[in-house]
């Protein structure tokens, strides 16, 4: 019945402006302008989107299934538009979005419009205006500098709780607080409540430092909350933020925000990995205190350890009896580690692998009670220390067999090619031109590899040493090609080795991804 009926259309409309919602007809789609979002949560997730890319003013459509009538349908329309909103800043793991983006924003404002409804559904408009107290240019200087600090650190390769302390030492050392920010009666600078005043400043209030710790950790595959509350502070009791990080299946309080001042006085840790009864003069706000959230972040009874050394006195994630005797569980790229009673049952998670890995095998020796060494989740039982790491391997690319001209991002107008027309095993693999018979290399599939024979030559690439060169058909002739983005591949061979693309052709470790995104073209 869109629209058809134009003296009911006519009565809606203006019950709606009666109660006052007047929408900003200048606001940006958020998409295509026929897109109509047929649930709330994938309106939230396209919002969530806009948000992220600091938009101000927007709207999108979305159809909700419900009994819609006059009475009820004004609320209906509110209510919407607010369920939107609220999934929007959903927290759903990723760094940049849901407290991040949530703690961010300094105001907001929606209004909907009716687009359609019937007895089944409801379709509106919502217009959205919203500000934050950084923008676009900012927060791209912000994942640049995580990116590289996350990478500086090392985190793919370190324990769950070394993760959480290499995030922790760093902005405890980086960052200082804005003490004249905290001290002033109004707010002065809002980007001193961003993670952008603490990553890129160097200085900030107590929001910048829970906005960057929690965008680190969760980056890093740590889950992390940003909690608010009281704390018993120089001045008296003061509104705070702080963080609450999982660990060893429980979760854990810690104040890097005090700690960094702590630990620029040299005493550190006495806010790190806490219990709500060890956080010392801080209360949490009754929000964080309700069945649905303690149900889905279960606190720990007990502190993790008594300083940064990583003794842990209780993980709080185990199940189970026994003597009284605690072993140590250590998982490296994954989650489970802590101090565990002898007997108890814990469940380890290997970290999502890099771009175009995928989960092997654990490496080390355990008593699995579900699932196995290969299982990317499963339960282990613990009588003795035990240490596994999560080992990855490469996702081989599905890419049609066929003779393929190879080249990359950095050497456009350079191809791989055979020195010459050489037809001897190894036989350097060099950069020539596209027209060359020699640049022309036919792929076929074997398993989950590839196997990569010049047409010119009729022989294989290989690898000998650190270089590429054709040989027969064998062991050292078959490559995974693993997908990198935007219609480029790394090639990598079965013992880990990646081809380059730099003046030259060699092959060696992941070390400039930027010349190993290899191109194919027909």
């Amino acid at each position: 019945m869109k629209k058809r009926n134009r003296l009911l259309i006519w009565f809606v409309l203006v019950a709606v402006l009666f109660i006052g919602f007047m929408h900003p007809r200048a606001s940006q789609r958020v998409d295509a302008a026929s897109t109509v979002y047929t649930s709330v949560s994938a309106a939230g997730a396209a919002l969530r989107n806009a948000m992220a890319q600091r938009k101000t003013s927007f709207s999108l459509t979305v159809r909700v299934n419900g009994s819609y009538s006059f009475s009820n349908l004004s609320s209906g329309m509110v209510t919407v538009c607010k369920q939107v909103y609220e999934e929007a800043l959903r927290h759903t793991g990723a760094g940049n979005a849901g407290d991040y983006l949530l703690w961010t924003v300094s105001g907001s404002s929606r209004q909907p419009d009716l687009s359609d409804f019937d007895t089944g559904y409801i379709e509106v408009d919502c217009y959205y205006t919203i500000s934050y107290r950084d923008d676009a240019g900012k927060e791209g200087q912000v994942t640049a500098a995580v990116n590289s600090a996350l990478s500086s650190l090392g985190v793919s390769s370190k324990s769950e709780y070394d993760k959480i302390k290499a995030i922790y030492d760093y902005i405890a050392d980086k960052v200082y607080y804005d003490y004249d920010e905290a001290s002033s009666p109004t707010l002065r600078n809002p980007t001193s409540y961003t993670a952008y005043a603490a990553m890129i400043n160097n200085k900030s209030v107590c929001q910048g430092y829970a906005l960057l710790f929690y965008r680190m950790c969760n980056q890093a595959g740590i889950s992390c909350r940003i909690v608010t509350g009281t704390a018993m502070g120089s001045n008296g009791t003061e509104n705070h933020a702080w963080n609450i990080v999982r660990l060893g299946g429980k979760y854990y309080n810690v104040d890097v925000t005090w700690d960094s001042t702590m630990k620029h006085a040299n005493r550190p840790y006495e806010y790190f990995l806490k219990c709500d009864a060890g956080l010392k003069d801080h209360t949490k706000d009754p929000a964080y205190k309700t069945a649905p959230f303690t149900t889905s972040y279960p606190m720990s009874a007990t502190n993790y350890g008594a300083s940064g050394s990583g003794s842990a006195s209780s993980s709080g994630g185990s199940s189970g009896g026994g003597s009284g005797k605690k072993f140590k569980v250590t998982i490296n790229n994954g989650s489970g580690s802590g101090s565990y009673a002898s007997g108890a049952t814990v469940t380890i998670k290997a970290n999502a692998g890099g771009t175009g890995q995928k989960f092997a095998k654990w490496s080390g020796t355990a008593t699995f009670t579900s699932g196995n060494s290969t299982s990317a989740t499963a339960k282990i039982k613990v009588t003795k220390d035990v240490t596994l790491t999560a080992t990855y391997t490469y996702a081989t690319a599905s890419v049609k067999a066929g003779t393929y001209r190879l080249n990359s991002k950095k050497q456009a107008g350079k191809f791989m090619s055979i020195k010459g027309n050489s037809k001897k095993n190894n036989a350097n693999v060099v950069l020539g031109k596209k027209t060359a018979k020699t640049a022309k290399f036919k792929i076929t599939k074997s398993g989950d590899y590839y196997y990569i024979m010049n047409t010119s030559t009729k022989k294989y690439v290989n690898i000998k040493g650190s270089k590429a060169v054709q040989g027969p058909k064998g062991s050292t002739s078959k490559w995974r090609i693993v997908s990198s983005s935007g219609g480029v591949y790394r090639l990598i061979n079965q013992n880990g080795k990646t081809i380059t693309l730099t003046n030259t052709v060699s092959v060696g470790a992941d070390k400039n991804s930027a010349q190993q995104q290899v191109k194919l073209t027909k």
